[in-house]
């Protein structure tokens, strides 16, 4: 992006009478536009996808959170099980 800003500040600086130049400084500022569209562009769906990426992040991050929850309360199932079954047994 800088790069075509310099080539074209540059370009307009030494500008001539010659047709030749002035067709090859439009060619130049037309490429030049094209690309910092196409720069334009792809940062703006750069960031789409970064928000995207956090977006995700956040769900994952509450998934996580809820299989440690389901873990922590399996595991307290599991120990009152594990209760029950030696009281069942001191019964027989």
């Amino acid at each position: 992006f800088e790069v075509c800003q310099k080539a074209l500040i540059t370009l307009r600086e030494s500008k001539g009478d010659n047709p030749l130049v002035n067709s090859q400084e439009l060619i130049d500022e037309q490429v030049c536009n094209a690309l910092n569209k196409v720069a334009l562009e792809t940062e703006a769906r750069l960031f789409t996808q970064n928000e995207n990426i956090r977006d995700l992040e956040g769900k994952l991050d509450k998934k996580e959170e809820e299989l440690a929850k389901m873990a922590r309360s399996l595991k307290h199932e599991e120990l009152i099980s594990a209760q029950l079954r030696h009281e069942l047994k001191e019964e027989k």
